[in-house]
């Protein structure tokens, strides 16, 4: 059948309406499209002093070109010239000092939180009950009762510093203890790398298969190297000299041991029926039962990992 003319008018214009706007849209968002992914692609995060010039701009409220009154509350350090407006060159050097304290370690993030919340006036110090409440008195070195920025963040450093020393010789205190009353030291983690400690020799005992020996007493014979003899791998005498000997527990021992440098050689005991038994023990790092070290009780110590093969023989008496 064949529709009149206007008919046709009429379908025509309903397949422009609906495929046009299809056509445009499709379009359009395929450019938009390459468009994000060109503007990700070319997206590059502010450096510090561009991000410092965009929060000036934000706290400068009436855009004077100056930060003064409540604008600079809690930044009054920044103000160097001291004439009550924190210019923008103002502004970034204080800003830049601040990451260079934090990037050092010399101020903490919380010793910034902290002081703002102490200066409750926003005057950039903290005074009158405030110096109270915050328990800061001690920092007020110049006795004016204000304390400012630097002499609150000094102070807290200084507090740091004698918490930190008082700790060391607290532990230092409760090792020495240990070490009078023979009682071995508590095993670090075995995921914890050793590091040296000064006039000691530290380490691990393990088996083979890497797990720590749980209890024993590890015992040290020194080889003076000054006498050479070829029988002690040409690096030391044949008569042995006992260093020391010392319990430990969960795969760890400390020794302290004499100034020099000697040869020596390991053995454990391992508690078991009828009495302990006595094994030799060969370096974990060379696989040898006879080592070279020196020590100097003012050096760093050293690190000496053991290990302990049950199937290499137990050491008779008078072995």
């Amino acid at each position: 059948m064949m529709l009149p003319r206007a008919s046709w008018l009429v379908v025509a214009l309903c397949i422009v309406t609906v495929s046009g706007p299809w056509s445009v849209w499709s379009s359009t968002s395929g450019d938009a499209a390459a468009g994000g992914q060109a503007a990700a692609a070319d997206f590059k995060p502010l450096a510090p002093e561009d991000e410092e010039r965009a929060r000036f701009g934000e706290l400068d409220l009436n855009r004077d070109g100056w930060l003064s009154g409540s604008e600079a509350n809690g930044l009054r350090h920044y103000d160097a010239d001291g004439n009550g407006e924190i210019t923008l060159d103002e502004f970034l050097g204080g800003r830049t000092a601040e990451r260079t304290l934090l990037q050092d370690g010399s101020v903490l993030p919380e010793d910034i939180d902290l002081f703002e919340l102490l200066d409750s006036t926003g005057s950039g110090y903290i005074s009158g009950v405030d110096i109270e409440r915050g328990g800061v008195s001690a920092f007020d070195a110049d006795g004016n009762g204000r304390v400012t920025r630097q002499e609150f963040y000094q102070g807290r450093a200084g507090l740091r510093r004698e918490l930190e020393a008082r700790a060391a010789a607290e532990r230092e205190a409760e090792a020495r203890r240990r070490r009078a009353a023979g009682e071995p030291e508590p095993a670090p983690p075995l995921d914890k790398v050793l590091t040296p400690k000064p006039g000691l020799m530290i380490g691990r005992v393990l088996t083979p298969a890497g797990q720590p020996v749980k209890e024993f007493t590890i015992e040290f014979m020194g080889y003076d190297i000054d006498q050479r003899d070829p029988r002690i791998d040409g690096r030391g005498s044949a008569d042995a000299n006992l260093i020391g000997r010392v319990t430990g527990r969960d795969g760890y021992y400390e020794i302290r041991l004499p100034d020099g440098s000697f040869g020596f050689a390991a053995s454990i005991s391992i508690p078991g029926e009828g009495g302990p038994k006595r094994y030799p023990l060969r370096n974990a790092d060379d696989r040898q039962t006879i080592d070279y070290i020196e020590v100097r009780r003012s050096g760093n110590g050293v690190v000496k990992n053991m290990v302990w093969d049950p199937t290499a023989g137990e050491i008779k008496p008078g072995g």
